[in-house]
């Protein structure tokens, strides 16, 4: 049976965790729906982590978490436990599909591509570099970790996205990214993938899903395959999407 001490302890990391998924706050009553607890033991804690500076009150008398956590977190280890490993997926993956293979860390804004693997035919105009940053809805990537962001924030990107690609494609695709960053979201949701071509940039098409995390409430990997279209239809999928989950599936092992 675990002790006051471990429930507490618990109860903390729900509450921090689920601010953790906010930006803009999180009102009391919402916490206390989210985590189930009593109002007066929600209202307790927060006070006792405001006590401490990782958690803070806003004007508007919501909560977010504190600046305390940032220092704290500079200390935190990586939460990929073995990055060699994850490469190794990853290339096997791009051996078997013969094209580009990226895994990428959620950040504020976007996504960090961390690994960048080629296969044999990897003909791209622009490919992502290793290190590459691109917001949410400039990559794959980032629309799968869209789908796990709060509406307010999902309303925002849709409403304002942002795109790295040439200035005149831009322009006249923009409202089709708008209309189906949506619809892919829905999808990314119900089938745990999405696909897409010619959207985020011309000429390339893309498979991507979560890693999936057994620790974090939210994923922040992605998995995907990046290619030219003529080389990734719809058609291919069919044989393309079960190696990528089960990869990604493998890759969760390695994740915190």
């Amino acid at each position: 049976m675990k002790n006051d001490n471990t429930l507490l302890m618990g109860k903390i990391a729900l509450i921090l965790s689920n601010l953790s998924g906010t930006r803009k706050g999180a009102r009391l009553k919402d916490l206390v729906i989210e985590t189930g607890m009593a109002h007066s033991t929600v209202h307790r804690i927060l006070n006792d982590l405001c006590e401490i500076d990782f958690v803070q009150q806003l004007p508007d008398k919501s909560y977010q978490l504190g600046p305390a956590l940032f220092t704290l977190g500079l200390s935190a280890p990586s939460p990929i436990y073995d990055l060699n490993k994850l490469k190794e997926y990853a290339q096997e993956l791009a051996n078997d599909c013969g094209d580009l293979v990226y895994v990428s860390l959620k950040q504020f804004n976007g996504v960090r591509y961390i690994i960048a693997c080629k296969g044999d035919s990897p003909i791209l105009p622009n490919p992502i570099q290793q290190g590459d940053f691109k917001p949410f809805t400039a990559s794959y990537s980032g629309i799968v970790l869209m789908s796990y962001l709060e509406e307010e924030q999902q309303r925002y990107w849709m409403h304002k996205p942002q795109l790295d690609a040439p200035s005149q494609w831009i322009n006249e695709n923009r409202l089709l990214l708008q209309k189906e960053v949506p619809h892919l979201m829905k999808k990314m949701q119900e089938q745990q993938y999405i696909y897409a071509q010619n959207l985020v940039l011309p000429g390339v098409s893309g498979i991507s899903t979560i890693i999936p995390s057994k620790n974090s409430r939210l994923p922040y990997m992605t998995v995907s395959i990046s290619a030219i279209s003529d080389r990734l239809q719809p058609s291919d999928t069919i044989n393309l999407v079960p190696k990528l989950l089960d990869t990604a599936k493998r890759m969760s092992t390695l994740i915190y």
